[in-house]
């Protein structure tokens, strides 16, 4: 048996590009046989005697065929196994690059043909002096698929005249590489999802009511022959029916790499986020927006400036159901492009809000986030110029869905510590107030100095020694901030030199005591958010575990039997 030689992986390509070539070319054929053989066939039941000169597009497209057979043939006969010559990767590129531009050229072609060859065949039987002009089309259409065999012969002679690639990994070696890429991903991903799948289903299962209630909406539809009036009506161009898929295809142009670049984390060796996670979120963001949209809708019902909503159509009104499972089922492709009433606020721009925000959350790439909102403003124009929906339904889009993101964005990414008092009016300078942040230095009476410029706003909670016990005070008048700390450090534990600092605070803590009338040093109050209690004389291990109740087991921090006293405290 004879060995294989050049790269074994480069006949994939090649073959690929013999099978591109004539599979497309024969789609374009088979295309512009059938839509031209419509017409010849609805012309010829009134004027039977021109089907034979009607038949010039059905051969031009049969033609098609025979250029991908062309370049297959030429592909498939340079790739032999036991001949001499090596077939290395930049043959099977170049046969490759061949076969597709042949039939891709092809495919165009018939496409031009069958809807020519119908239309033409149909005026030529009503009028005879087209018939020329109708020739003239389909030649040239037919120059297209001509192009797309020249340059696949020419790319096809390309093959076997350069030196062999020598690729650092072949195809195979990046292949197995992604799908490990991929295996491990999903090792990661899955538990992410079992601790989610309940959000993940909600969100989904969501989708379905949202659409009972679109079609609700539809019933409930009161149409009017003009709409109301609007400030973007007026000064926006009316872009009319032929023109409304221009913010369509905006839409799907920004929804379908969205979804692309949300699984991007399985294929690419950078991850900033993982994909479980992500639609968990945007799930429950796109949910809690839904649900301000089926209130906005459904409370109140405006005509519809749409041009299928407006009075005298038959697609304006919906009938109600007689029975209940009328509503349950949701007709989809009518609601989609046909639907009335669910106006504020524009669905379409939620979404690609939604998807917006995400990306300028997650994303890396600046000049793709730029692009992305120029296209979100951009396809907001656009569907009130198409007259889909009014003004004030983009624009609340544009201030809703970024408070409702960027609200659940805070609560998902913020640590809150466990609070008795919750709802709270948080500390100005949050999430730790703690002495060691506030500078504390030493003079030269070896006394405390506060920085007074690096305090926060609000005045934290500080260590005061009063009468042998240390507490700690807040001036928060709306909640009982006295915190007795007695049984933390006991009748003997050591006092903090007197000084400015300590003034200050003891007399704060007095203030604090009367406005709790007096309340008993003995009484355990609700704490605040987060303290951090700093004494003297604390043994040089941290004690970092945050427990609610600091643990007085009679542990010794010396000879002297007086109880340790964390350098550290935490109370939250």
């Amino acid at each position: 048996m004879a060995t294989w030689n050049g790269d074994q992986v480069a006949p994939l390509f090649g073959y690929l590009g013999a099978a591109a070539a004539l599979v497309f070319s024969c789609f374009g054929a088979a295309y512009g046989t059938a839509k031209s053989g419509v017409g010849i066939a609805s012309m010829g039941v009134m004027r039977p005697e021109l089907v034979m000169k009607s038949i010039v597009p059905v051969v031009m497209a049969g033609v098609l065929g025979i250029y991908g057979l062309i370049i297959a043939v030429i592909i498939s006969t340079n790739i032999n196994q036991t001949a001499d010559k090596a077939y290395y990767f930049f043959d099977g590129y170049a046969h490759f690059a061949a076969g597709l531009a042949c039939g891709l050229a092809g495919l165009g072609a018939g496409m031009a043909i069958g809807i020519v060859g119908d239309a033409g065949v149909r005026a030529n039987a009503q009028q005879p002096k087209l018939f020329v002009g109708v020739i003239l089309i389909l030649i040239f259409a037919e120059a297209l698929a001509l192009y797309g065999l020249i340059v696949g012969i020419i790319l096809a002679s390309k093959a076997g005249t350069a030196a062999p690639i020598r690729c650092s990994g072949s195809v195979l070696a990046v292949v197995v590489e992604l799908w490990r890429r991929v295996k491990l991903e999903f090792t990661i991903e899955l538990p992410l999802l079992r601790a989610r799948w309940k959000q993940v289903l909600f969100g989904a299962l969501f989708q379905y009511v949202h659409g009972i209630f679109t079609q609700l909406a539809h019933r409930m539809h009161q149409p009017q022959e003009q709409p109301l009036g609007d400030i973007g009506f007026r000064f926006l161009p009316e872009l009319g029916l032929q023109n409304a898929w221009v913010s369509e295809s905006i839409f799907w142009c920004l929804f379908i790499p969205f979804v692309l670049w949300t699984f991007s984390p399985f294929v690419t060796a950078r991850k900033r986020f993982y994909t479980a996670v992500l639609y968990a979120r945007l799930l429950m963001v796109l949910v809690t927006c839904q649900i301000l949209r089926i209130i906005s809708f459904t409370v109140t019902q405006l005509p519809a400036p749409n041009y299928h909503c407006r009075l005298g159509k038959d697609t304006a009104v919906r009938e109600m159901p007689q029975h209940w499972w009328g509503h349950v089922v949701v007709d989809v492709g009518r609601q989609a492009t046909h639907g009335c009433g669910d106006l504020i606020f524009s669905s379409h721009t939620t979404f690609v809000l939604s998807g917006a925000l995400t990306y300028t959350e997650y994303g890396e790439t600046l000049i793709v986030k730029v692009i992305s909102w120029i296209a979100v403003s951009i396809m907001g124009l656009c569907i009130i110029a198409s007259r889909k929906h009014y003004s004030v339904d983009v624009v609340v889009a544009f201030y809703t869905v970024p408070l409702v993101f960027y609200t659940m964005h805070r609560r998902w990414t913020t640590k809150r510590p466990v609070q008795e008092d919750w709802p709270h009016r948080p500390l100005a300078g949050e999430e730790e107030v703690e002495l060691a942040g506030m500078d504390l230095e030493m003079g030269d009476d070896s006394t405390p100095k506060m920085d007074v410029s690096k305090q926060p706003l609000l005045p934290p909670l500080l260590p005061v020694v009063q009468q042998g016990r240390t507490s700690a005070s807040h001036s928060r008048s709306s909640s009982r901030s006295h915190v007795d700390l007695s049984k933390m450090g006991g009748p003997g534990m050591p006092s903090m030199p007197s000084g400015a600092a300590a003034a200050a605070a003891e007399e704060a803590a007095q203030r604090a005591s009367g406005a709790n009338g007096g309340a008993s040093s003995g009484v355990r109050q609700p704490r605040p958010r987060s303290i951090a209690v700093m004494t003297q004389g604390a043994p040089a291990e941290a004690y970092e575990q945050r427990d609610d109740s600091p643990p007085h087991d009679g542990r010794t921090s010396g000879s002297s039997g007086i109880p340790a006293v964390p350098s550290k405290q935490r109370i939250t």
